[in-house]
Parts: structure tokens; C-alpha cells; sequence
């Protein structure tokens, strides 16, 4: 592998729109004109298994209205491309590749993001170069349906949303030791509903969010708790040396580090954090589908008393649809989960409030 690897698909391209490059001012005057590549590539600094890189957005302008052989005029391609300082190991590919899969999925919502044409680039630097690389290759994965985008934006994160610190997301999200839990999402175009296993993710999410961001959150002091039982066990070991096992004296010792809040409190505490704008999303949604959500403090905590408790007797419930959850909450606390990566990744609360109200609405404000 050289220093270069782009990426292609529809899934690219429904996050930063190719039709960037067209310009607008052209329209009335019955012409397609297109601004340089320069004007609508973006790049961001990141890094990929701990190697520092640039990814770079740009477009291709795929002409076709030279050759006679066609009626078409040609095509738009968004390109994201993994740019290295130097030249890297071709086993670097798969990692590249599970890493902006995993990007993707994050920004569109959706797990069968996959299907992705992948080439390289050979000598040449490409940096912002409108055209894919020049050395096709393939990745060995499940071929699942592509996923399907239609009419504006809604529910997915655009590049340009983003703003300033897209490397700093790509990083974290590629990154398998610090990536959000993400198997709540679709798997298939047809995957819309909730089930028993997305029950069960979204709150493996909160879990994983909370155990990430734990220092940042007021709680109740368990770590005296904790240190305070401790404690206890060493005395009690001390004084009956020989009634119980080493063994049981560590398994019980050990044991005390799994002492935390309850599921349902550290789903809140994130929740919360977002809570204003994640339900002035949701009640604008509900204007225009006649349904009346119940938004509330009290109401929010106990629909996440009722999900925590269904995930935890799940394998002995009755079946659940959608229309079983209360209050649109586990879609609620979907939204929680993307605002808490956006923490992660270095976003003040302002600038995710903004990134919201526009996944809401299809356009920044």
C-alpha cells in the first residue's frame, strides 16, 4: 500500500453530497458549471491504529459528455480518502477499511455500509486530486444489500455538520478501544424495527458510554464504598486466616470492583446531558404524526426504568414492537448515544445542540 486509499459508495455520498461542486449561480442560465475541487474538498487531520494520516472528502467529476458512444453526461463520485505521510504496509487495508465502515455506519445510522469500492493510489501524492486511486483492490466481507438514501438528510450526520473536528471522530470511532457500541443499529434496508437484540445494544451502548465518561459524571461516592468493604474482607481474612479459601477471599475481594450505579441511573445521566435538544427534536416530530409524547423528568426516567428492566427479563417477555415502547424512548436514547460519542470526540455541548437540530431537521440553521 502507498500513501493513499480511497473509498467510494452511495453511503459516501449521502453524507457529503458530490453535487457540492455544481454551481448554483449557473442554474438560471440553462448550463452545468462546476467549481474547482479545491473549493469543496475538505480535509481533517487524524490517525488510524495510531499512525497519523489526513482524511481528505473531495470530489469526482466522473465527464462523460465527450464521448459519442453515450447519452449520458457522466457522474458526481464523493471520495473519502485515507492520505499517510508515508508509504504504508498493505495490511494496513483492512484496518483502514473496518475503520471508515465504522464511520459511516455512525453517520448514517446504518450497519450495511460495506459495499464500498476501494482503490489505491501508486506513486503519485494525491492529497485533494478529484479521481479515485488507480490500484482497484478488494476486501473480503459479508455482501449485504446497499443501504438505500432518499429525499434530504434526515437522521444522518453530514460532513459539513460536523464541522472542525471530523478527524477527531474518525479517530475515536475507528479506533476499536475507544468506538461507541454501535449494534443497535440496521443491518438491512428492512431492519427498521426494534427487537429483543436492539433492546438489549442500546443499553450495552449506555454501558460502554458511561464506563468511558464515568469521571465526568456527579455520583454517589461508591469508591468509599467500595474501599471501605475492601477493607472489610482484609480484617475478616486477618483474623480466621484458615476459614475460608484463598480463593474465596479473592473472588469476594474482586468482586467489589463491579460495584456501580444502577443501568437505569447511568442511562439517565447521559440522557440528561442532551435531554433539551434530543426532545425538542422529538416534539416537532410528533406535531406532524399527531402522536403526544409524554417528555417529562419523572416520565423519561421511568420509561428508562421500563426499557432497563425489559432488557434484563428479555429472554422471558413477550415479544415487543415499537409501538409497545413508551414515549419514543428508545429512539430517544438512540440520538443520546451519538451527542455522548460527539462529547467523546472533543464537541462542546453548543456545537452539538447545533449538529442535532440539524439531524433533525435535514439542514443547519
Amino acid at each position: 500500500m502507498r500513501n493513499g486509499i480511497d473509498f467510494c459508495g452511495d453511503s459516501i455520498d449521502s453524507i457529503f453530497s458530490p453535487k457540492c461542486i455544481l454551481s448554483r449561480d449557473s442554474l438560471s442560465e440553462n448550463k452545468i458549471e462546476w467549481y474547482p475541487v479545491s473549493k469543496c474538498a475538505k480535509a481533517f487531520k487524524s490517525a488510524i491504529c495510531g499512525l497519523p494520516c489526513t482524511i481528505i472528502f473531495t470530489v469526482f467529476v466522473d465527464r462523460e459528455d465527450c464521448d459519442y458512444d453515450t447519452t449520458s453526461l457522466g457522474k458526481l463520485r464523493s471520495i473519502l480518502r485515507i492520505e499517510f505521510d508515508r508509504p504504508q504496509s498493505i495490511s494496513l487495508i483492512e484496518e483502514c477499511w473496518q475503520a471508515t465502515c465504522y464511520f459511516l455506519s455512525f453517520c448514517t445510522g446504518h450497519f450495511n455500509v460495506t459495499d464500498l469500492k476501494v482503490s489505491l493510489w501508486d506513486n503519485k501524492t494525491p492529497k485533494i486530486y478529484g479521481a479515485p486511486g488507480i490500484v482497484r483492490c478488494q476486501v473480503n466481507s459479508e455482501k449485504i444489500e446497499n443501504i438505500k438514501f432518499q429525499e434530504v438528510p434526515y437522521s444522518r450526520f453530514q460532513i459539513d455538520w460536523l464541522g472542525t473536528r471530523v478527524g477527531q471522530l474518525f479517530e475515536l470511532i475507528g479506533c476499536a478501544d475507544s468506538r461507541p457500541h454501535l449494534g443497535f443499529l440496521p443491518k438491512t434496508n428492512a431492519d427498521i424495527n426494534v427487537d429483543s437484540h436492539k433492546i438489549r445494544d442500546i443499553c450495552t451502548a449506555f454501558e460502554v458510554e458511561y464506563g468511558f465518561r464515568a469521571c465526568e459524571f456527579e455520583s454517589l461516592d461508591t469508591k468509599e464504598l467500595v474501599a471501605r468493604l475492601k477493607e472489610t474482607i482484609k480484617r475478616y481474612r486477618d483474623d480466621h486466616p484458615k476459614q475460608l479459601s484463598e480463593d474465596v477471599y479473592n473472588s469476594a475481594y474482586n468482586s467489589l470492583s463491579f460495584i456501580s450505579l444502577p443501568a437505569r441511573e447511568k442511562v439517565w445521566r447521559i440522557y440528561s446531558q442532551f435531554k433539551e435538544v434530543i426532545d425538542s427534536g422529538f416534539k416537532e416530530m410528533s406535531r406532524f404524526s399527531g402522536t403526544i409524547l409524554n417528555l417529562t423528568e419523572a416520565q423519561t426516567r421511568a420509561d428508562i426504568q421500563w426499557l432497563v428492566r425489559l432488557r434484563n427479563n428479555i429472554t422471558h417477555a413477550p415479544k415487543t414492537t415499537e409501538q409497545d415502547i413508551p414515549n419514543a424512548i428508545y429512539s430517544r436514547l438512540r440520538v443520546a448515544i451519538y451527542c455522548s460519542t460527539l462529547v467523546r470526540a472533543g464537541y462542546p455541548i453548543e456545537e452539538i445542540a447545533a449538529i442535532i437540530k440539524a439531524y433533525f431537521s435535514g439542514r443547519v440553521e
